[in-house]
């Protein structure tokens, strides 16, 4: 592995271990950050009144009301978000933002980059379960300047759960199509240590032949506190096997594929008298097997293994004109693959932020910086602004770029109908947005518009039906977008018959294609147009709340779907227990693929906490 990278690990080596060791007289005094922050929109903690972009939350309540029994798929009730399932259960889900396509989105875990080089179909195979998840934070819009790569239309960032209390949690789940869960959550708090550790199990015989599934998760999270900081280290690791009905040809109903995901993670933060410090070092081993029918590996199987390693540090100074941050960071992937062949690619990178608060107006400015071996240095600028005219309302607006390296399956794959292209170039995007927040005693209310250009656009091309699909670098692509959401609070509900709580959501979003011939696309003129997004919460009744959820949506390419999602919830002293339903008027529909969507799911969950 490149000298540097060992490098940097032992620069975030030292610095752990001697914070570890650090005693001081007296406790150093951290910056002032409040417990509800986002990490997504700023390179340091800020509040969403405070940022100048759209930024989307769902919070530790959201995830407890919603009828989901994986992370991925807590995504489809995020406002500009389409998540494109193969399958059910977010077995296989590819995350696209804003009219983006899956492999524009970057994801994160408590801010470790965690997608994977061979394709963004399993960027989303994540170690975690439901219950370890604080909140997740989404970030829409170009985020390059913020985290580099691959933020090309937003970024997601699952942010983990931290322990305040010694507990043992037992959870059991059970379903249509043979549908079993189980997951075991233990969590233990010493002094300044904590730990938690979650194991959870699940399968399905599937809704339709060769649509069955099984999978495992394992994860853990330590954390050290100390006077002037803390240290956290985190390790997961999740597989699944599953029948691929429809997942990539029609003309193969008998396809089959496991994925197999390792992450780790080491972090420290040292808070000084005006500065942070926060250097991290990671490492995700991914392995995906193949097969174009399940029982014959001879007929047709690729087999691939990759390493991604990588690590960063941060500096963020405060001074009487502001707060400057500045920070370097260094990525190896590598892949071993039957198809692909043994490839590795480096890249180095460094940012550099400076934000200026006065008392209503916020101006951010930054840039950031990539080198790749085969490619000249890349600098993307940005700037944001955020303006509070009225104590209850706040303007922004921001100018933001953004890029991606194509991955190695768009670069070498190869199969009788689909071909790589080994020059292909990586995308670049710039976008302006600008919107407007206002928060009232009776209702929150934000809207957003936005233009994006895009260029050197990958997608999967053929001008003919019966030609190959080619891996291209598409002329021109420019989508214009509009996203109104509204919160009406209790206050405004009070007198409304068992209703407790409601959001809305809207969005609307116009591409314009720029080819200098017509192509028919694979990805990129699959995202949304229209979205709609209605969640209500019924006041509680004999210890129980119910949740509806109900997503329509219509996308570039002609699919449209209007789905209603719901969750009952029961809670006593120990334990809880819920009826969760997803498609409850058992709508007919193609979600991603050639598979149709499940029909009506109907799933019973017992929990006991101790």
């Amino acid at each position: 592995m490149n000298k540097a990278f060992w490098l940097v690990f032992i620069i975030c080596s030292i610095n752990f271990g001697a914070w570890a060791q650090e005693e001081k007289p007296e406790k150093t005094v951290a910056p002032k950050i409040e417990e509800n922050i986002l990490v997504t929109a700023s390179v340091l903690p800020s509040f969403k009144a405070e940022t100048a972009r759209s930024v989307a939350v769902i919070t530790r309540e959201e995830i407890k009301n919603l009828p989901v029994s994986t992370v991925e798929e807590l995504l489809k009730y995020v406002l500009g978000f389409d998540l494109q399932q193969r399958g059910a259960e977010g077995i296989q889900a590819d995350a696209t933002i804003r009219g983006g396509t899956f492999e524009q989105t970057l994801v994160l875990i408590d801010g470790f980059k965690v997608n994977d080089p061979q394709t963004g179909h399993n960027s989303l195979n994540l170690p975690l379960s439901v219950d370890d998840v604080d909140r997740v934070e989404i970030l829409r819009g170009p985020g390059s300047r913020l985290f580099g790569p691959n933020a090309f239309s937003g970024m997601i960032n699952i942010v983990t759960r931290k322990v305040d209390k010694e507990a043992l949690g037992l959870g059991l789940k059970y379903g249509q199509h043979s549908y079993q869960e189980t997951w075991l959550r233990a969590l233990n708090k010493v002094a300044n240590f904590q730990a938690c550790t979650s194991l959870s199990s699940r399968k399905s015989s599937g809704y339709l032949e060769n649509t069955d599934f099984e999978q495992i998760n394992f994860y853990h999270r330590m954390q050290l506190d100390f006077r002037s900081g803390y240290s956290v280290f985190q390790f997961g690791f999740s597989e699944k096997a599953f029948g691929a009905n429809g997942f990539y040809s029609s003309c193969f109903p008998n396809q089959w594929e496991k994925v197999r995901v390792l992450f780790s993670g080491l972090e420290a933060t040292h808070y000084g008298p005006n500065f942070i410090i926060s250097p991290k070092i990671y490492l995700r081993q991914g392995f995906d097997q193949f097969r174009l029918e399940r029982n014959n590996p001879s007929f047709y199987e690729n087999i691939h293994h990759n390493l991604v390693a990588g690590g960063q540090i941060g500096f963020s100074y405060y001074s009487g004109i502001g707060e400057t941050s500045a920070g370097l960071e260094l990525r190896s992937e590598q892949v071993n693959s039957s198809n692909l062949g043994q490839r590795s690619r480096e890249t180095f990178g460094m940012y550099l932020e400076h934000k200026f608060n006065w008392s209503n107006f916020i101006l951010v400015g930054g840039l950031v910086a990539y080198k790749y071996l085969e490619l000249p240095w890349k600098i993307w600028p940005g700037v944001e602004v955020n303006y509070r005219p009225l104590r209850q309302a706040v303007c922004f607006i921001s100018f933001n770029q953004s890029f991606r390296l194509p991955t190695f399956t768009e670069l070498y794959y190869r199969d009788p109908v689909n071909f790589g292209n080994p020059q292909l170039k990586p995308e670049e995007s710039r976008e302006l947005e600008t919107g407007l927040r206002y928060e009232h005693e009776l209702f929150n209310g934000e809207i957003s518009i936005f233009r994006r250009k895009a260029f050197n656009l990958i997608d999967w091309v053929k001008s003919s039906d019966s030609a190959p699909w080619q891996a291209e670098n598409i002329s021109e692509v420019n989508i214009s977008g509009l996203e109104i959401g509204l919160v009406l609070k209790k206050e405004l509900l009070r007198n409304i018959y068992l209703l407790d709580s409601m959001k809305i959501n809207f969005a609307f979003y116009h591409s314009e294609k720029r080819l200098p011939i017509e192509y028919l696309s694979k990805y990129v003129l699959t995202g949304l147009k229209q979205q709609l997004i209605l969640n209500l919460g019924f006041k509680k009744m004999l210890s129980s709340r119910l949740n509806l959820a109900v997503r329509c949506y219509q996308r570039l390419n002609g699919q449209q779907a209007a789905v209603v999602d719901g969750k009952i919830l029961w809670t006593m002293k120990n334990f809880e227990f819920s009826i969760e339903g997803t498609n409850l008027l058992n709508k007919f529909y193609y979600d991603a693929g050639f598979l149709p969507a499940p029909g009506r799911w109907l799933i019973a969950g017992l929990q006991f906490k101790f």
